[in-house]
């Protein structure tokens, strides 16, 4: 296996020990001291040892452990950044913004230590569209999996740069959560190519345009994450993310603090779609007896293992009796 393919992978699976383990070999041969740190690691997180055995092993592991500060070294992050290390490899960053970003993270990139970055994190960082245009148009995102930019008042411009990069093609993850993106900005993000994208959040942002959004109806079938709270959707936005063929594969949809009601909450009970639903989050969606009602059918959502309905008004139904109901369908349900 080339190192470009196995780099592809541990960045796709960074928790399967498969790649990294061939990594470790492929370390050892050139006297890299981080293969060591795999192999230890690997046994101290797969074999059950005694006790004696496992102190043996983490007293062997630490003093390779403490040239951490050694490898960040060679980087040169600003001294503000939180980097996040396995195995003695940069996998995740939060940085804040700086002008010269995109150029410095190519060249982190191109060393040892980071060349299994595949996240990077520029919440509350100060990048401005401006700034985040830049940098989705640099060659130093090609291959990163979740890029993280809340909370920066980011618009509709930066919203149709990421959707035009070509270097964030591989994204499998994108949080615009609690920025200024509108149903604009929301309708080039559902238009773009993201064959890999599994999660996305766009909580917080006014993307709804009488109600609905152009996320509901998106051709995202790699899905399996989907947040949108307090987005401004309404009962016709449920209905039509509950029909949209392209979610069938979501395993998790957040839409708290949306004015869905009873119409919105049933249309997802009895989607025919959302059949690997496990998680539903109605909290503060104006739900009320009809969908509890929904949810205890029989046939309502099958693979649904947490529903939470709080704050919402639950009418004549006592909330321990849901519960128990729901409990019995195999439903942890919050507020029931």
């Amino acid at each position: 296996m080339d190192l470009a393919t196995l780099q592809q992978q541990i960045q796709d699976t960074p928790d399967d020990w498969a790649p990294w383990l061939v990594l470790s070999d492929w370390l050892l041969e050139r006297q890299d001291p981080r293969g060591q740190i795999i192999a230890l690691e690997h046994q101290l997180d797969t074999r059950v040892l005694p006790t004696r055995e496992r102190h043996a092993l983490w007293a062997r592991l630490q003093p390779l452990l403490a040239r951490r500060d050694e490898w960040l070294g060679e980087l040169d992050l600003p001294a503000e950044a939180t980097p996040e290390l396995r195995h003695g490899f940069l996998v995740g960053l939060w940085v804040p913004w700086h002008d010269d970003l995109p150029e410095r993270l190519a060249a982190w990139r191109s060393a040892r230590t980071a060349q299994f970055l595949a996240s990077l994190d520029l919440t509350r960082s100060g990048a401005g569209d401006v700034a985040v245009a830049s940098l989705v148009a640099s060659p130093g995102v090609a291959g990163l999996r979740r890029l993280r930019l809340a909370m920066n008042r980011l618009t509709d411009r930066a919203a149709a740069a990421i959707a035009a990069s070509a270097p964030l093609r591989d994204l499998a993850e994108l949080d615009l959560s609690d920025n200024e993106v509108s149903a604009t900005g929301a309708a080039a993000l559902a238009g773009a190519a993201w064959p890999r994208l599994q999660g996305i959040d766009l909580g917080g942002n006014p993307i709804a345009e009488d109600g609905v959004t152009p996320l509901d109806r998106a051709p995202l079938r790699a899905l399996r994450n989907l947040r949108l709270p307090n987005a401004g959707l309404r009962a016709e936005a449920a209905g039509r993310i509950a029909e949209n063929p392209a979610f069938a594969g979501v395993e998790v949809l957040n839409l708290q603090r949306n004015m869905l009601g009873d119409d919105g909450g049933v249309a997802i009970a009895r989607s025919a779609v959302l059949r690997r639903l496990r998680s539903l989050d109605l909290r503060r969606c104006e739900v009320g007896e009809r969908t509890v009602e929904a949810l205890l059918a029989t046939d309502a959502l099958p693979a649904l293992a947490v529903v939470d309905l709080r704050d919402n008004f639950l009418g004549q139904l006592r909330a321990s009796t849901v519960a128990e109901q729901l409990a019995a369908r195999g439903v942890h349900a919050m507020g029931a």
